[in-house]
């Protein structure tokens, strides 16, 4: 390889900067996604890409902790491939929670009226799937709940569990 492609070259294809699955960016396809309404190819996609969805065991940790990166396909040891490592501080948790936020909340939670005063109005994206399927934890059936601005708890209920 050419030493004008820079440091990638001294990875071996399918680690860190050489042919790896950084989070952040496949983050920020999904949330440009969302954001330009394809709400459809962003679900099918959510299922397939998002950390919490993967297999355990091909991850190698928690799936409950993020990543910087998984190892594609392109590395040569394929028991890692699909394995996530974190290189340094990652993009991929700030673009999870802009995901999150505007799945629960909408693009424009806060808005300013006619008369100039602050309004919030929830306008949430979320598909039937991600409600619950049973009463638990206080929560009643066909509900789901998060947190807004870490301090408000917000229930929405869908007894007819249709896609918001």
């Amino acid at each position: 390889m050419p030493e004008e492609i820079g440091r990638c070259r001294i990875f071996s294809p399918g680690w860190l900067e050489n042919e790896s699955v950084w989070l952040h960016m496949e983050y920020k396809y999904l949330f440009e996604l969302l954001k330009n309404g394809l709400y459809a190819e962003f679900f099918e996609d959510f299922k397939n890409v998002l950390i919490p969805f993967q297999d355990p065991a091909r991850y190698g940790r928690s799936i409950l902790e993020n990543s910087s990166f998984l190892v594609s396909s392109a590395f040569a040891d394929e028991n890692l491939h699909g394995t996530g490592f974190v290189a340094r501080l990652s993009g991929s948790t700030a673009e999870f929670i802009s995901i999150w936020l505007y799945m629960c909340s909408g693009a424009r939670p806060f808005y300013l009226d006619k008369q100039g005063k602050l309004n919030l109005e929830f306008k949430p994206v979320l598909p039937s799937w991600l409600f619950s399927q049973k009463e638990e934890g206080g929560f009643p059936k066909n509900s789901f709940a998060f947190k807004f601005l870490s301090c408000a708890l917000v229930v929405y209920h869908n007894p007819k569990k249709k896609d918001t």
